[in-house]
């Protein structure tokens, strides 16, 4: 390849590379005239233009994930703003009604508990309760079994 060759090749890709971008770039540009009204006037007679440039490109990755996040956002605005959605004012009222309902509901559901709670307290102390007289019938059994054996001997 010739040096001519290389810088064809050179500007071919950087033609396709900024294809894409390029109402991206113009939008960038005709902005920045915005941004310079905004800035301090104090700030703007102070700083260069190159300086508030190389500013602008230092944050070039947090404005370009602003930009995509703003995108995103729009993009989504169509699912806010979709029926479902706008209809669940109208459902309020249809569900007012139903909060004591549910408010019921959960007291009922509190006082079944606390009377699983009580049952299963109950039954545990019975249980027990039987445990302990099964060993003490096998301890009874157990000695009379020895005695037996005692006096087979």
């Amino acid at each position: 390849f010739s040096c001519l060759d290389r810088l064809v090749s050179i500007d071919s890709r950087m033609k396709g590379a900024t294809k894409a971008n390029r109402e991206h770039i113009r939008t960038a540009w005709t902005q920045l005239a915005e941004l310079d009204q905004w800035m301090n006037v104090v700030m703007s007679q102070t700083i260069s233009d190159s300086a508030k440039s190389d500013a602008i490109l230092a944050q070039e990755s947090a404005i370009l994930d602003t930009a995509g996040n703003l995108s995103a956002v729009s993009e989504l605005k169509n699912v806010v703003n979709s029926e479902p959605l706008t209809v669940v004012g109208d459902l309020s009222s249809k569900l007012k009604p139903l909060v004591p309902v549910h408010l019921e509901q959960v007291q009922r559901c509190g006082d079944i508990q606390e009377d699983v709670r009580c049952l299963s307290e109950s039954y545990n102390q019975a249980l027990g309760l039987l445990s302990e007289q099964f060993v003490a019938l096998a301890n009874v059994v157990s000695e009379l079994e020895r005695r037996k054996q005692d006096k087979c001997k």
